[in-house]
């Protein structure tokens, strides 16, 4: 698949590199997002993770406000694995860096991710 066509990104794991992915492919591609993590917590301060870090990049020059509010406004926010998996073009993981754990995420995926 180009680029091109790549309409979702489906993000595992709402911590600081899988909300900062998530915020540089909504906000910088262009791209609708759905940040999946299992912790509750975690899904809930992941969009102030994302302003946070937005804030720090139009600091530095790398992103506009309006970039930052686009990106925002073209993410979702999830617990449910099926629900931000719906759709996808690419799968960007950020968990653990434990090889169980990867495989397991991994695979729940391929059975949800569109082939």
């Amino acid at each position: 698949m180009s680029l091109e066509k790549v309409a979702k990104v489906c993000i595992v794991g709402a911590g600081t590199m899988g909300t900062r992915i998530g915020l540089m492919c909504a906000a910088r591609g262009g791209y609708n997002v759905a940040i999946y993590d299992i912790s509750e917590e975690a899904i809930r301060q992941a969009p102030e993770r994302q302003k946070q870090a937005g804030q720090m990049a139009i600091l530095a020059g790398t992103l506009t406000e309006a970039e930052l509010e686009a990106g925002l406004a073209r993410t979702t926010y999830t617990t449910s694995a099926a629900e931000a998996a719906a759709g996808a073009d690419v799968l960007s993981e950020s968990v653990a860096e434990v090889v169980a754990v990867k495989r397991e995420v991994h695979a729940a995926f391929d059975r949800l991710l569109p082939p």
